[in-house]
Order: C-alpha cells, then structure tokens, then sequence
C-alpha cells in the first residue's frame, strides 16, 4: 500500500501517533541515561613476549591474562575487546609485579576504561641462552593392507628434526614421536604429509619449537606372492669325511611380484656348524641355521630344521 504525504502528516497528527513518538523519545532518553552509568566487566587481554634473539623462556608465561574493568557503557561498548599486551623482557630475570602489569594493560588500552583488578600476582620472566640440537623421527603409524600386499619400506622425509629451547629441557629428549599414521586397506603405493607429536602433550610447550613441525611419510607397497626353493647346507668346521641327511632345506618365502624372478637358491645359505659339537655322541642330530637372506623376502618358513651327520669311512683294496 502506498501512502501520500498527506496521509502520512494526517496519521502523525492522530493520538496514536503521538503515544508512539512520547515512548521512542523516552526509551532514547532511557537508554542515554543508563549507557552514561558505570558498569563492571571482565575481559581477556592477550600477552606477548619479546625476548632478545638467542634466547629462551626457562618456563612457559601465560597467554592471557583475566582483566576486570569498568566504564561508562558507551566506554565498554567502544572497548569490549581489550587490546593485545607486548611485554618486553631483556634482562635474564625480570619480575614483572601486579602493579606493573596492570600499568602496561593501561597502556595497551587507553581511553575512558578504568582497569580495576586481573587474576595475577606477578610475573617471573627467566631467560636462557636457546640450545639446538638435531633428534630422530619415529613414526607412529596405524596402517592396514589388503590381503597378498606389503609393505616393502617406509621412508620419512626429513628423518630427524631439529629441536630448539633450553638445554635442561632438551637434553633429556632423544627421539620425537609423529602423530599418528591411519591408512585402511592400502594397495598403493602413497604419500602423505603427517605432523609432529603435539606440543601440547609435553609440558613447557611455549618454550620447546620444533624445525620442520611435519614431514613427508613415503610409503612403497607391493603385492606378494609364495616362493619355495631349496637351499644345500654347509658343513662348517666339519671333516671331510663327515656327511649330512638330508642336505638341503625346502624354503618357503614371501616376495614381491617385481622381485619373484630375482630370487634365487644363491641369494640364501644355511649351514650346520659342528664347533662345539661332539662327534662320537649318540645324539647324532644338528640344527640347521639360516645365516643369510635376502632384505627382500618375508615370513621366511624352512624344514627340516635339525639333520643327522655321519661318517663315512673309506673301503679298504682287496688284497691288503
């Protein structure tokens, strides 16, 4: 419905027009009176440190800190959010007292806002000279492949991080750990980036940093199959004259398919060592060891795993 002019200065000179403009005059009129009370509020007010290059805080400082203030409401509603706090250290100690800090939220945050209280006492700011050291990555990983595949290796790239923050706290940590790893029903070869164990899980997590804080996981997978061959046996510190039954062991090995025609009886040697063995005993049995194996074949199984050893005696000529 579309209105004139004249229909709109006929309406404002009616009783009801009249109560409606009496009711916005006084809660304008309300309103301005209550925003120029003072009220009370807390807030949260951030804290920044700025120490000198090279060194380190001996123990974590708050981020943050509680702040109770109070001001006009106009004043709150200007500033109801308190303006970062940097605070500058360059002594090796410096202690920081309520007074002081409540000082220097004051100066972060001038203007009509009276700062009353926060929920500190002080701060003890404690410098040391920042130590580095270089320690090993070690994957924590939860990963499930398909039947008949493998993981052939596993590659972390970097494998080592460097660690950062006082030498006390340093020292003692030798490895770090990765988050962890979940790949389901993997079949393929992949990459994947994963971070580092989270700062937050140790203690003093402000004052220890890490370089890099993720690597790269490469992750080779093939398929696999069976394998059986026969490896002869060594007679290691044996005489001559001394035999073995049966002389070869049935192996049976996983490899993966790009390598299954790579493999053969050579890449392997099992050996019986009679040392420390007495020949003449009547236990004439020896167990037969796998001592070497290619690094690219699984679930290795041999038998027999023990033989017997004799002797075999020369038949004299007729006539002798």
């Amino acid at each position: 419905m579309n209105l004139s002019k004249a229909d709109i200065l006929k309406f404002l000179k009616t009783d009801r027009a009249i109560l409606v403009l009496c009711i916005v005059a006084a809660m304008i009129f309300w309103l301005t009176n209550k925003m120029s009370e003072t009220f009370q509020s807390e807030g949260e007010v951030a804290l920044k440190f700025e120490i000198p290059p090279g060194t380190v805080m001996t123990s974590a400082l708050p981020k943050s800190i509680k702040v109770m203030y109070e001001g006009t409401g106009w004043d709150l509603l200007r500033n109801k959010q308190l303006n970062e706090v940097k605070i500058e250290v360059l002594n090796r100690r410096t202690l920081f007292t309520k007074d002081q800090i409540i000082d220097l939220v004051k100066q972060y945050n001038p203007g009509n806002v009276t700062i009353d209280d926060i929920n500190v006492s002080y701060f003890d700011a404690i410098l040391a000279e920042q130590f580095q050291k270089r320690i090993p990555i070690e994957l924590k990983e939860d990963i499930k492949l398909v039947d008949q595949y493998f993981l052939k290796s596993i590659q972390l790239v970097p494998d080592s991080v460097t660690i950062s923050g006082p030498q006390e706290l340093i020292d003692p940590i030798t490895k770090w750990e990765t988050q962890v790893v979940n790949l389901k029903n993997l079949k393929n070869s992949t990459e994947t980036k994963i971070g580092l164990k989270k700062l937050s899980e140790i203690d003093n997590e402000q004052i220890i940093a890490f370089s890099p804080n993720e690597i790269q996981v490469n992750l080779e997978v093939e398929q696999y199959t069976e394998k059986s061959l026969f490896i002869p046996i060594k007679i290691v510190n044996g005489p001559d004259s001394l035999k073995i039954f049966p002389d070869k062991i049935k192996l049976d090995c996983k490899v993966s398919l790009n390598d299954y025609d790579r493999i053969s009886f050579r890449d392997f040697e099992a050996q019986v060592n009679l040392k420390d063995v007495v020949l003449d005993a009547e236990n004439n049995t020896i167990p037969v060891l796998l001592t070497t194996q290619p690094p690219n074949v699984s679930n290795i199984r041999f038998n027999p795993k023990s033989v017997e050893f004799f002797f075999i005696q020369k038949l004299e000529t007729a006539g002798k």
